[in-house]
């Protein structure tokens, strides 16, 4: 019995010198995992105050006759003063108790409390559940802050961890905004507190920018009919919270309306329109809307893509006198910009061949949100694909690479191209080590995507090349949640929109639509009351 015991052990010792080896057989790893932007958030006397009741749609319909007014009257005058002003006085009043100082710092009468952890996030060590296969601790931070001022938070947290679970690595997971934090981590911290680090999972970053934020913070929103129709029939048909709670039959009459307008060119002289008067009013309506909310978080300053930075702080921060009290928040907007955003991809580069094993995982097939030059390219439905993947060569949505382009990759790089032919992975700063997951929203964390990671961290020197079930490209069934390797084009996946064939079907599938509704509406099937609020 000892001898077959033996043989096995040897066997499988001999495998081991074949295979990738797993870090659990050498050393326990804890996981430290940073959230993306969101937790809850109370004042010092632990009231929430965040998330933030906003009922904007009631505000307007309490004002909607005055603002119409206002709004026509700025048209023809071309002073907008008083429709700003109610602008304002309906989203500003929501974020006074959140909104930092003008350094970009959080008291006490302003939310510096988080969930479950009191003012200190850094001695805030627990255990939350066995969602990998080792220790798992959640690191909690205030989600506003700068995230260089994170950094030093989650370098003090690692070393309690490691004190508190006796593990002798930690591996990272960064969730959208957890990734900026891990890149300024990555970018900052001590070489010794580097050295614990075994893994960084970086799970749809947005160091190098969201898209439509940069466009809301620099003022650059630009409005395209086809952008917006791709989006609420793509993007947002999948939001199950628009899908339930009696509202899927209202979201279709959205979806089918905006389709049709769009190809009849109705929803394209108004974007125009809109975009029009939006020039008029930005300046004194958005920047200062943002002066007084979200733009007072240098957080999302770090989702502003490089390119759109300088000129963001131009426009929420127009004048001098502004600038100058605005002087702390502008320095930790720039310090993240200059010396972690504009660093990022060759840290990231230079650390995995230095020896740690980094994950990036990005996501496509959706369009991006419809207020910037880039809402036709791949994305989450919130940011764009080639941003969170550090790199990648995509077509835009409902396209596929141009045959020009493929036919010009290298023999040596078809290998990253995806079956459906619409990522070429060869151009990330880590090819072998980004992993794109199709038809999964930028807010979903499924588990399935956790048996991923959970393979990854447990593997030493995994690339996309590692496991034959997770390949680079993988597609996602909500169904079932799982991952699958993409094979080629599904069904659906290339819209082409403006044809002549498609306004007779958009126009045929609205009418029978409304006659739809309306048969039920008749029936008793469909509550209109309550289906209209």
């Amino acid at each position: 019995m000892k001898k077959i015991l033996a043989l096995i052990l040897s066997l499988v010792m001999a495998f081991s010198l074949a295979v990738p080896a797993v870090n659990a057989a050498t050393e326990k790893t804890a996981v430290v995992y940073l959230e993306g932007y969101g937790s809850w958030l109370f004042d010092e006397n632990g009231e929430q105050i965040f998330p933030v009741e906003l009922d904007i749609i009631g505000g307007i319909t309490e004002v909607f006759d005055e603002m119409t007014l206002d709004l026509v009257m700025g048209k023809l005058t071309g002073n907008y003063d008083d429709y700003s002003e109610k602008m304002y006085n309906l989203f500003a009043p929501a974020f006074a108790e959140i909104k930092l100082d003008k350094n970009g710092e959080a008291t006490d009468e302003n939310g510096n409390y988080y969930f479950g952890t009191g003012s200190n996030p850094v001695t805030y060590v627990h255990h939350s559940n066995d969602r990998y296969d080792c220790g798992y601790y959640r690191f909690h931070y205030d989600w506003r802050l700068s995230c260089e001022y994170n950094a030093e938070l989650l370098a003090d947290f690692v070393e309690n961890v490691l004190a508190s679970s006796g593990a002798d690595k930690v591996s990272l997971v960064g969730r959208c905004l957890g990734g900026n934090i891990i890149s300024a981590f990555l970018e900052n911290a001590p070489e010794e507190t580097l050295s614990k680090v075994d893994d960084a999972v970086l799970y749809i970053p947005s160091t190098l920018g969201v898209d439509f934020i940069g466009a809301l913070f620099s003022g650059n929103i630009v409005l395209d009919s086809n952008a917006i129709d791709n989006y609420v029939e793509y993007s947002l048909s999948g939001n199950d919270i628009l899908a339930s709670g009696g509202s899927g039959d209202l979201f279709e009459i959205l979806t089918v309306t905006v389709n049709f307008l769009n190809e009849v060119y109705i929803l394209g002289f108004t974007a125009d329109e809109i975009e029009k008067i939006y020039e008029d009013v930005k300046g004194d309506t958005l920047a200062r809307i943002l002066r007084d909310s979200f733009a007072t978080f240098p957080s999302f300053w770090s989702m502003v893509p490089a390119e759109s930075v300088e000129e963001g702080i131009e426009f929420i921060f127009p004048t001098d006198e502004l600038k100058t009290e605005y002087a702390g928040l502008i320095t930790k907007i720039r310090s993240y910009h200059r010396n972690v955003q504009l660093k990022a991809e060759e840290t990231t580069k230079r650390l995995s061949e230095n020896g740690m094993d980094i994950m990036i995982i990005s996501k496509y097939n959706f369009p991006d949100f419809p207020v910037s030059e880039n809402a036709m390219r791949q994305s989450d439905s919130t940011a764009a694909t080639f941003r969170t993947s550090f790199g990648a060569t995509t077509s835009d949505f409902g396209n596929i690479l141009d045959k020009k382009y493929t036919d010009s990759v290298s023999q040596e790089n078809r290998k990253y191209l995806s079956a459906d032919n619409m990522i070429d992975a060869s151009t990330c700063v880590l090819p072998d080590n980004t992993w794109f997951i199709k038809n999964l929203y930028h807010d979903e964390f499924p588990a399935s995507v956790d048996r991923l990671i959970n393979k990854f961290i447990f593997t030493e020197n995994a690339t996309v090349n590692t496991f034959a079930e997770y390949p680079q490209f993988l597609n996602y069934d909500k169904e079932t949640d799982s991952l699958s390797p993409v094979t080629g084009l599904d069904d659906g996946d290339i819209i082409v929109k403006g044809t002549v064939t498609s306004k007779l079907a958009s126009f045929m599938k609205f009418m029978n639509l409304v006659i739809d509704i309306i048969k039920k509406v008749v029936s008793g099937e469909i509550d209109l009351g309550a289906l209209l609020g």
